[in-house]
């Protein structure tokens, strides 16, 4: 629904003509134009917009969910960190390569427990601020040799449960052939 009117204002010592055209777009936006004639025959054309409150309140909402969602994603990358030290690290979450770091003293909150010479695997990009990884080096090899002690249970069990299969498969072969 557009609502609109003009108004001419006509002065009295003739300098110029001033038409103006006011418009409410849909109960949301005031449009006001303007048309100028000055005495000299030349026109001077101006926009008003009128900003309706309503889109103010959009706009401050849209910069919440903005807000909420960074927030949102640095608690996800710090719990994929936590989640992520398990073994000897490959990768970084933040994408940065592992390097082997040996501690000449301890110089970060998470070196508790530290001797000089410590060993650690060290994200490339590390800062302090706990989305990269720095683990302790005897940390991350105990977990990778637990890890590997399970895949190696796993497999004898495999093999053996293979084996029971092949000699039923044996002894079936042997029947169908007497």
């Amino acid at each position: 629904m557009v609502h609109g009117h003009r108004d001419f204002f006509h002065f009295s010592d003739s300098s110029f003509l001033l038409q103006s055209l006011s418009l409410r777009v849909l109960g949301l936006v005031d449009i006001s134009l303007s048309l100028k004639m000055d005495s000299d025959c030349s026109y001077h054309y101006t926009d008003n917009f009128l900003i309706d409150p309503y889109e103010e309140e959009l706009k401050e909402e849209k910069r919440r969910r903005k807000e909420i969602e960074k927030m949102k994603q640095h608690s996800d990358m710090v719990e994929f960190v936590a989640d992520g030290q398990y073994g000897i690290p490959r990768r970084c979450p933040c994408g940065g390569s592992i390097k082997h770091d040996v501690s000449p003293s301890p110089k970060f909150k998470q070196d508790f427990d530290t001797q000089p010479g410590s060993r650690y695997f060290t994200c490339t990009k590390f800062k302090d601020d706990g989305l990269h990884f720095r683990q302790p080096w005897v940390f991350g090899v105990e977990q990778e040799i637990e890890k590997l002690v399970m895949k190696v249970k796993k497999q004898s069990k495999t093999i053996e449960e293979m084996r029971k299969k092949i000699q039923i498969q044996a002894e079936e072969i042997a029947k169908l052939k007497t």
